[in-house]
């Protein structure tokens, strides 16, 4: 991180409209305001809150796929964990050889995230798990990263700050909760009934995204590229 940021050409930075001085709180409001009135925030966000809490717990899941669906030691959850941030590393590259944010690649990177889900349910081998971890890794980088970006587009430069706080802080914030819902659900009917509920999850909110995304308003709904984006919103950076 610090060689990228050395690295990086000052006079190229673009200038950012701050907005007027405010107090913290009356900041938080404000962009918590602007969040309610953006119908393409208001929804990303949404869908991001229940896909974070629900989806996104392999710290609680992958452990138990190891050592309970598997009867593996700690050599298959290594290899596991590796495979899942292997895959999530394609899907970082993936996105950023894209170059744009749109809702249809959102979608369905929550889709593809969703049924690499409901695939893993029923495994019972090492190379099947190992496989579609690879593949559940790819769109879930491409998901997330979708949806910063494009929460970040989607407000004005001065308020960007804040609506990325807020994306931060629904992934962090959501871990706890979700943790307590995969673990509840893995008790009860094993890891199948955890990946089970969280595919399904998913693949409701892409379609749910289908019907209720915005089909005007935000730029990055329309696809434009990153360095297009920034350069028309006065000074709006990714």
């Amino acid at each position: 991180m610090i060689i990228a940021l050395l690295l990086m050409r000052v006079d190229e930075l673009l200038s950012q409209d701050r907005g007027p001085r405010t107090t913290m709180w009356t900041s938080v409001v404000e962009g918590l305001r602007f969040v309610r009135h953006t119908p393409a925030l208001r929804l990303a966000l949404g869908i991001f809150t229940i896909i974070a809490m629900v989806c996104i717990n392999f710290s609680v899941l992958l452990p138990l796929v190891a050592s309970v669906t598997l009867h593996a030691d700690a050599r298959v959850y290594g290899l596991i964990t590796a495979c899942f941030g292997a895959g999530a590393l394609v899907g970082a590259l993936i996105s950023a050889s894209i170059g744009r944010v749109s809702w249809p690649i959102l979608l369905a990177s929550a889709a593809g995230f969703g049924l690499g889900e409901l695939l893993l349910a029923p495994q019972r081998t090492v190379i099947s798990v190992v496989a579609l971890v690879i593949a559940t890794g790819i769109c879930y980088t491409i998901y997330t990263s979708t949806t910063n970006a494009l929460v970040q587009l989607s407000a004005p430069s001065y308020l960007q700050g804040r609506v990325a706080g807020l994306y931060s802080y629904i992934f962090a914030g959501s871990s706890p909760f979700g943790a307590l819902i995969a673990g509840s659900l893995a008790a009860r009917g094993g890891t199948d009934l955890a990946f089970l509920v969280a595919g399904f999850t998913a693949l409701a909110c892409a379609a749910f995204g289908v019907i209720a995304r915005p089909r005007d308003g935000a730029r990055a709904d329309h696809g434009e590229t990153l360095p297009e984006a920034m350069a028309s919103t006065n000074g709006r950076s990714a």
